[in-house]
């Protein structure tokens, strides 16, 4: 196997290899790198300005094939990474599960995602924190259901819980004030059945309420 051609770009560098004979017109197996992976190529196969290396006709032996398949794989790995991040707020283990799901190789999964927290674009802690402050408010539910969807995502018990704890007293209040108000009024019934007050209390634990905390609000219209 040889390289056929190396063609560089501002946001890819593509590299052409194939066999003996295809230097005179036959196809061959195109990578195509980011710019900072073809750097890192070059520095661990010795090349340099002084010393270029993977130019057109150049023999390529099974190691360096490999190192130029992963470089091409962490590079398709980043990319599509950053494009699941685009659609949705995703966990780390997550989006490592979703890119070998993808065909990545764990390592350049590993790799695209370390990446991302490097720079900012993926934090587990913050966007649990995120996703904690919206649903207390658009679903009001509670820190127990917040901490479960968050598990659920794939976030760590750490951050999940850290995130549930992080909710308002009073977000937490106005959610279930809505709830009991909209949809468990019975619960604020004097004389209201007690197996149905039961019930509406049993409801309220499963959106993530303490018991503690619908007796208090209870208690506060007595």
């Amino acid at each position: 196997m040889i390289v056929l051609s190396v063609l560089h770009s501002p946001s890819s560098v593509l590299v052409s290899l194939g066999p003996d004979d295809a230097v005179s017109g036959g196809s061959g197996e195109v990578f195509a790198l980011s710019p900072g992976e073809w750097k890192r190529l070059e520095r661990s196969l010795g090349g340099g300005e002084d010393s270029p290396f993977l130019v057109p006709g150049q023999p390529v032996d099974e190691p360096v094939y490999d190192a130029i398949r992963d470089a091409a794989d962490r590079t398709k790995a980043l990319r599509d990474a950053a494009n699941l991040l685009n659609f949705s707020d995703r966990s780390r283990r997550a989006l490592i599960r979703r890119l070998k799901e993808r065909g990545h190789a764990a390592g350049a999964a590993e790799y695209a995602v370390s990446y991302l927290e490097k720079k900012g674009f993926l934090n587990d802690r913050a966007a649990c924190e995120q996703y904690a402050a919206s649903a207390v408010r658009s679903k009001r539910v509670g820190r127990r259901r917040i901490e479960a969807d968050l598990l659920a995502k794939g976030f760590s018990r750490e951050d999940a819980k850290a995130a549930a704890g992080s909710v308002p007293e009073e977000d937490l209040r106005a959610a279930l004030d809505w709830q009991i108000r909209r949809n468990y009024p019975v619960l604020l019934e004097k004389d209201a059945d007690p197996a149905e007050r039961r019930k509406a209390a049993a409801a309220l634990m499963r959106k993530g309420f303490e018991a503690e905390e619908i007796r208090k609000r209870v208690r506060s219209e007595e």
